[in-house]
């Protein structure tokens, strides 16, 4: 989800493979996102996440020598 006055706002689901059952509503500053993944280049990626308020580690698949950090940022509540 992305929230910016002037450029608008943007919210994406993903369909992911998991190892744990279960669901997170996790939202992350779309530029450092956007950095992290530039640098994996292209191919799968993992995501692992605890929970919503821990920090997310993003690297290539199949590879544990290269980390990106990202730390997640509070979502508004959606009003009814």
């Amino acid at each position: 989800s992305a929230n910016a006055p002037e450029m608008g706002q943007a919210r994406e689901e993903l369909t992911v493979r998991t190892e744990e059952k279960g669901e997170i509503e996790i939202g992350f500053n779309s530029a450092y996102l956007l950095d992290a993944l530039k640098n994996l280049g292209e191919g799968e990626i993992c995501l692992e996440l605890t929970d919503s308020v821990n920090p997310g580690l993003i690297r290539p698949s199949g590879n544990k020598d290269y980390i990106n950090v990202v730390m997640p940022v509070r979502l508004e509540t959606e009003e009814a």
